[in-house]
């Protein structure tokens, strides 16, 4: 899966939770979430700003099968229990630049998905 610049832009924003319609994620929660996609992080003093890392993992998973389930992991519907906010407001936001890509994040079940 590949995608624009300005369009993984606005993913940092969804993932970072900066975009106010996604759960926030903390620099040790991010660095969790990229472990999980073949980085090999540590937060730790010096550690880069939270968008920045964000973005430097983004622009490494692009126009890969994982960046596909990174964006499917964020919008897990586990991922926003106890949140006050709605996944769809976020999938909603993000498809507005994911069209021009060629995706859509979709609900599948509990499950929003590309």
């Amino acid at each position: 899966m590949k995608i624009a610049r300005n369009t993984l832009a606005e993913l940092v924003k969804v993932v970072t939770g900066d975009s106010k319609t996604s759960p926030y994620r903390s620099g040790p929660m991010l660095v969790r979430l990229f472990n999980e996609f073949g980085s090999n992080d540590f937060y730790e003093q010096g550690f880069p700003p939270r968008g920045k890392y964000t973005e430097e993992r983004l622009l490494l998973l692009n126009g890969t099968a994982s960046l596909r389930k990174l964006i499917n992991t964020i919008f897990d519907a586990r991922e926003w229990i106890g949140k006050d906010l709605k996944p769809e407001v976020a999938a909603e936001h993000i498809n507005k630049f994911l069209k021009f890509d060629g995706y859509e994040v979709v609900r599948d079940g509990e499950h929003f998905k590309v």
